[in-house]
């Protein structure tokens, strides 16, 4: 049977016999069956180490393999497979900058392999190695302008630079080579959003929910509610939350969401039922009980705004919001003297003092204009 003899020339640890006469050494060599042949072929010694590397790696044992491969490479620093897997034993191993040595390595073998350029600067992102992924990534865009990873990879670094122009425009590309890719949609919607061009930020979560799982679609439509909540399109805010409200009618965070909507839209009736479930369900919820308190006081039932207020104020620590709307439904039950007293108690409030103190003065003339008006 004819062999396949495989050489391997000026290797210090291969094991020769030097013949009397000065001859050439031997070859160290194993006789092994190749699995889809059934040939017997030879393979020398760094056949076998990388042998035993890949059933090290196929055992889990990666840090082993690592260095059995290192030994490999040592010895043919142009086997690419051994370049290859000695990354992979480093990306399971967590050692992202070793892994971006290897694939570097890797790559100067094939420089436009796609796949190794592909891995090179994932490797390189993990290792946050910015400026090496990029020059990685506008490789792969020479070598395929649609190239969906490169692009998408170079979206995320944008962003995360804080380059929301760039970012935008490299996932714009990506939607280009995958055009259902939901992550990238949610990205681009959220920097719309960021930018202030709210009806490109919401035809792209409303793309993005369209194209996503349903495990995908909750966390979307709530990503959407919170941006039109946002840009202050509260009506449009309210149709989304009230949709994930028949879903998910447990979730205080949806029916606080959806009740806010309706505040903010001054649909003060619809707003009381969500935020009452919140109350119910999270009872130390507590900025609840002010907004509650708001829409009783917004629909003129200030007897039921007191009571909410009263069952909020052990709740929170700041009680400033509380007392404003409790100031406010004692002033439209003409008490006056008590709605006073009320904004008296926040007029240093950094964030209600200055409307205390102008509603303070405003008792002061609603009570002398009812007293002028009954002649007393």
């Amino acid at each position: 049977m004819k062999h396949i003899w495989i050489r391997a020339f000026g290797l210090a640890f291969a094991a020769a016999a030097v013949v009397a006469s000065g001859a050439v050494a031997q070859e160290v060599i194993k006789k092994t069956t190749d699995d889809k042949s059934g040939f017997e072929t030879q393979l020398d010694e760094i056949d076998l180490m990388h042998q035993t590397a890949s059933q090290l790696m196929s055992a889990g044992q990666w840090e082993e393999a690592a260095a059995e491969l290192g030994r490999v490479v040592a010895a043919e620093p142009d086997r690419l497979a051994a370049w290859s897997d000695m990354a992979k034993c480093y990306k399971e191993l967590k050692q992202w900058d070793k892994a971006a040595e290897a694939y570097t390595s890797a790559h100067k073998l094939e420089p436009k392999n796609l796949d190794l350029l592909s891995n090179l600067g994932y490797t390189q992102l993990n290792a946050e190695q910015l400026e090496p992924a990029i020059e990685t990534y506008n490789k792969m865009l020479v070598l395929d302008v649609v190239s969906y990873d490169a692009n998408v990879h170079l979206g995320f670094i944008f962003l995360k630079a804080g380059d929301s122009e760039k970012a935008a425009a490299y996932y714009e590309k990506a939607l280009e080579g995958r055009p259902d890719d939901v992550q990238s949609m949610g990205s681009l919607a959220q920097i719309y959003a960021d930018q202030g061009e709210v009806d490109k930020s919401i035809a792209m979560y409303e793309r993005a929910i369209a194209a996503a799982p349903d495990d995908q679609k909750k966390t979307l439509r709530s990503k959407l509610g919170k941006s039109l909540i946002d840009t202050k399109n509260y009506v449009k805010a309210a149709e989304v939350y009230a949709a994930l409200a028949e879903q998910e009618p447990d979730n205080p965070a949806t029916q606080f969401n959806l009740g806010i909507s309706y505040l903010q839209a001054k649909n003060f009736k619809d707003a009381i039922p969500h935020l009452e479930t919140v109350i119910e369900l999270r009872p130390e919820y507590s900025q609840a009980y002010q907004y509650l308190a708001q829409c009783y006081n917004g629909t003129g039932q200030y007897n039921s705004a007191v009571t909410t207020i009263k069952a909020g104020l052990p709740m929170t620590e700041n009680k400033a919001g509380l007392y404003y709307a409790w100031g406010q439904a004692l002033e439209k039950m003409e008490l006056w003297d008590e709605a006073m007293d009320m904004f008296q108690r926040i007029e240093n409030d950094p964030t209600y003092g200055v409307h205390a103190k102008k509603q303070i003065q405003r008792q002061i003339d609603l009570k002398k204009r009812a007293q002028m008006s009954s002649g007393g």
